[in-house]
Protein backbone atom coordinates (compact mmCIF):
# COMPACT_ATOMS: atom_id res chain seq x y z
CA UNK A 1 0.00 0.00 0.00
CA UNK A 2 1.46 3.52 -0.88
CA UNK A 3 1.65 5.85 1.61
CA UNK A 4 -0.89 8.38 0.19
CA UNK A 5 -3.55 4.91 0.33
CA UNK A 6 -1.88 3.90 3.79
CA UNK A 7 -3.32 8.10 5.22
CA UNK A 8 -6.57 7.83 3.39
CA UNK A 9 -7.24 5.15 6.02
CA UNK A 10 -5.07 5.52 9.09
CA UNK A 11 -5.98 9.51 9.30
CA UNK A 12 -9.59 8.70 10.17
CA UNK A 13 -8.21 5.99 13.10
CA UNK A 14 -5.21 8.44 14.64
CA UNK A 15 -7.42 11.75 14.66
CA UNK A 16 -10.27 10.91 16.97
CA UNK A 17 -8.14 9.13 19.70
CA UNK A 18 -5.27 11.99 19.30
CA UNK A 19 -7.70 14.57 20.24
CA UNK A 20 -9.63 12.70 23.22
CA UNK A 21 -6.07 11.86 24.38
CA UNK A 22 -3.76 15.08 23.54
CA UNK A 23 -1.79 13.26 21.20
CA UNK A 24 -0.09 15.44 18.38
CA UNK A 25 -2.18 15.90 15.56
CA UNK A 26 -1.83 13.33 13.28
CA UNK A 27 -0.64 14.73 9.49
CA UNK A 28 0.27 13.20 6.33
CA UNK A 29 4.13 14.10 6.92
CA UNK A 30 4.31 13.02 10.28
CA UNK A 31 3.07 9.48 8.94
CA UNK A 32 5.03 9.25 5.88
CA UNK A 33 8.04 10.07 8.49
CA UNK A 34 6.39 6.82 10.40
CA UNK A 35 6.01 4.53 7.59
CA UNK A 36 10.03 5.56 6.46
CA UNK A 37 12.28 4.93 9.53
CA UNK A 38 9.03 4.82 12.55
CA UNK A 39 6.86 2.14 14.15
CA UNK A 40 4.23 1.89 10.97
CA UNK A 41 4.62 -0.69 8.74
CA UNK A 42 3.07 -0.22 5.32
CA UNK A 43 4.17 -0.78 1.87
CA UNK A 44 4.86 -4.10 -0.39
CA UNK A 45 5.68 -7.23 1.72
CA UNK A 46 9.45 -6.85 1.05
CA UNK A 47 9.39 -3.03 2.49
CA UNK A 48 7.69 -4.16 6.09
CA UNK A 49 9.64 -7.54 5.97
CA UNK A 50 12.53 -5.62 6.31
CA UNK A 51 11.49 -3.23 8.96
CA UNK A 52 10.16 -6.18 10.74
CA UNK A 53 13.64 -8.23 10.29
CA UNK A 54 15.24 -4.53 11.23
CA UNK A 55 13.56 -4.59 14.29
CA UNK A 56 13.86 -8.17 15.23
CA UNK A 57 17.51 -8.25 14.71
CA UNK A 58 18.63 -5.78 17.99
CA UNK A 59 17.80 -6.78 20.56
CA UNK A 60 16.46 -10.26 19.40
CA UNK A 61 12.70 -10.54 21.25
CA UNK A 62 11.46 -13.54 21.63
CA UNK A 63 7.89 -12.35 19.97
CA UNK A 64 7.04 -9.25 18.34
CA UNK A 65 3.19 -8.24 17.98
CA UNK A 66 2.05 -6.91 15.34
CA UNK A 67 -1.84 -4.92 15.28
CA UNK A 68 -3.01 -4.18 11.63
CA UNK A 69 -6.47 -3.67 12.35
CA UNK A 70 -7.49 -0.55 10.49
CA UNK A 71 -11.56 -0.56 10.97
CA UNK A 72 -12.05 1.99 7.59
CA UNK A 73 -9.97 -0.36 5.42
CA UNK A 74 -12.73 -2.23 2.96
CA UNK A 75 -12.74 -6.02 3.99
CA UNK A 76 -10.65 -7.18 0.64
CA UNK A 77 -7.90 -5.33 1.57
CA UNK A 78 -7.61 -6.57 5.02
CA UNK A 79 -8.10 -10.19 3.94
CA UNK A 80 -5.28 -8.91 1.51
CA UNK A 81 -3.30 -7.48 3.78
CA UNK A 82 -3.72 -10.77 5.91
CA UNK A 83 -2.65 -13.17 3.09
CA UNK A 84 0.45 -11.52 2.56
CA UNK A 85 1.55 -11.08 5.77
CA UNK A 86 1.45 -14.78 5.88
CA UNK A 87 2.63 -15.90 2.74
CA UNK A 88 5.36 -13.32 1.21
CA UNK A 89 6.19 -11.09 4.66
CA UNK A 90 6.87 -13.93 7.37
CA UNK A 91 9.11 -15.93 4.91
CA UNK A 92 11.14 -13.03 4.06
CA UNK A 93 11.32 -12.23 7.89
CA UNK A 94 12.71 -15.45 8.84
CA UNK A 95 14.77 -16.47 6.65
CA UNK A 96 17.70 -14.34 7.20
CA UNK A 97 17.28 -14.09 10.67
CA UNK A 98 17.54 -17.47 10.44
CA UNK A 99 21.05 -17.50 8.83
CA UNK A 100 22.18 -14.71 11.05
CA UNK A 101 21.10 -16.61 14.83
CA UNK A 102 22.95 -20.25 12.76
CA UNK A 103 26.30 -17.41 12.82
CA UNK A 104 25.54 -16.27 16.58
Amino acid sequence: MTAPAFWRYWQPVVTVPAGEQGFCEPTRERSEKELDRGALFAGSPQTVAGKIANVARDPRPSRFGLTYAITHLPLRARDRRSELLGREVAPRVREPLSKESAHV
